[in-house]
């Protein structure tokens, strides 16, 4: 059952096939499909703290930020995303 972005496959796989394009082309077409692949998380996300969640993630899978780095940004956000729901929940009630 899909739950969340995170739990579609299109997420997992969508950004690592632009790794395969030859050298000449990972800066055109190699550009623009891994821009797009990430579009589509991003705007499943859109709205919600998540978008952040979403690009740590994929840093994460492609191995550019450690585990270790992942847990701790990863926790930092969550707090900071219930600290702004709180604050917009209390401006609401003015």
């Amino acid at each position: 059952m899909i739950t969340s972005y995170e739990d579609l496959e299109v997420y997992e796989k969508s950004y690592k096939m632009a790794q395969k394009y030859p050298e000449y082309e990972r800066y055109e077409i190699g550009s623009q499909l891994r821009r797009a692949a990430i579009s589509i998380p991003l705007n499943i996300a859109q709205g919600s703290s998540n978008e952040v969640k979403v690009l740590v993630q994929i840093s994460k899978d492609l191995e550019y930020i450690t585990e270790d780095l992942y847990e701790k940004v990863t926790s930092e956000y969550t707090t900071l995303g219930k600290r702004i729901n709180t604050l917009i929940k209390n401006w609401k009630q003015f």
